[in-house]
């Protein structure tokens, strides 16, 4: 389960994080409601990223150390987030630099809650899956590769990820159906998180919030990234 959890996890992140350098970009080049509804949808990603910060984090510390970690040090020693390529994009968000550009402060407030949640989202994570610190690509910086392309074709082969000519078409036919599989998941096991290793970063209400509200969450990325309604998305399980 958790293994799914990590795998699948990344690969909505991915989408997302192209949806969201899609919006970047449409927000850059508009201005006025078009403009305030790109950076909404910004603020949905992000706060989607969070939560599959928190789904892919749910894991033990015991499960990372002796199933996760080993996983990426087989795939390279120096393995490293750095190396997502789709990430490089919109890596000025996350670190709430450069926003001003994307129009009038009150616009821009619900995006800088987001980027401020997800700061302690990815602190927390960090904190409770590698208490020591010392990532890696820390901790084997003379294995590291120094060709780009190269180390995203590495961190795509760990996801499970493929890259093909035409693919942008059906990107967000791949979201959903991973949405889906989240949501079942969800549904049926639950988060399963265990409290004690939890640090106070994922203790502050803001970070509780989207992991109790995970589905609506979801939801809300599905609807903007569809462009339809949630009565037009069949997301949530249904009985026969």
């Amino acid at each position: 389960m958790y293994w799914f959890r990590w795998i699948t996890g990344h690969q909505i992140a991915f989408v997302m994080w192209r949806l969201l350098a899609q919006e970047m970009r449409t927000a850059a080049l508009t201005d006025g409601a078009r403009q305030a509804d790109a950076v909404t949808a910004m603020s949905s990603y992000v706060r989607g990223y969070c939560a599959m910060l928190l789904y892919t984090a749910s894991c033990s510390r015991q499960i990372y150390a002796t199933l996760i970690r080993p996983s990426m040090f087989l795939a390279h020693p120096g393995f490293s987030g750095t190396w997502a390529s789709d990430f490089t994009a919109v890596r000025q968000v996350f670190r709430n630099r450069q926003l001003s550009w994307l129009g009038d402060e009150a616009v821009l407030a619900e995006l800088r809650r987001a980027v401020a949640v997800y700061q302690l989202v990815h602190a927390g994570v960090a904190t409770k899956l590698v208490p020591a610190g010392g990532s890696l690509l820390q901790e084997a910086a003379s294995a590291s590769t120094r060709v780009p392309e190269l180390r995203g074709i590495l961190y795509d082969n760990y996801f499970m990820t493929a890259r093909i000519p035409g693919c942008e078409d059906r990107v967000v036919a791949q979201l959903l159906r991973r949405l889906e599989a989240v949501t079942l998941d969800l549904v049926t096991q639950g988060m399963t998180v265990d409290d004690d290793e939890q640090p106070p970063q994922l203790r502050d209400e803001r970070v509780l919030g989207i992991e109790r509200d995970m589905l609506g969450t979801l939801l809300r990325v599905a609807e903007h990234a569809t462009g339809l309604a949630s009565s037009d998305l069949a997301l949530q399980p249904q009985s026969e």
